[in-house]
């Protein structure tokens, strides 16, 4: 059975942080958005503690697939992005750019 990942203590702080000050996670969310998808989900299965391997349980995948989505130079599909998605408990939004701001300040 796969082992949760532990949170460090860096995460706690980070969290910590977070919930006293919600525009500055924001801020950090609107920066992960700009990063490529691959990374988007592997920092964010981090923070949810979540080992690949528990990721590709809920995707009824192999650890090693999950890797590969993880990885930078890989390209997945639209319904992959989906699945891991929802293994991590997020959704994929669209959201034009000249609207972006209004949908962070909301």
């Amino acid at each position: 059975m796969a082992q949760r990942e532990k949170r460090s203590g860096f995460d706690r702080y980070v969290d910590r942080v977070f919930k006293e000050d919600p525009k500055l996670k924001l801020g950090y969310l609107a920066a992960l958005a700009q990063e490529p998808i691959s990374t988007q989900l592997a920092v964010l299965r981090h923070r949810l503690g979540m080992t690949q391997e528990e990721v590709a349980k809920r995707m009824h995948l192999s650890q090693s697939n999950v890797a590969r989505l993880e990885r930078r130079d890989e390209n997945p599909t639209s319904k992959m992005v989906a699945r891991a998605a929802k293994a991590l408990g997020c959704r994929v939004l669209l959201i034009p750019e000249k609207e972006l701001s209004q949908f962070l300040a909301a």
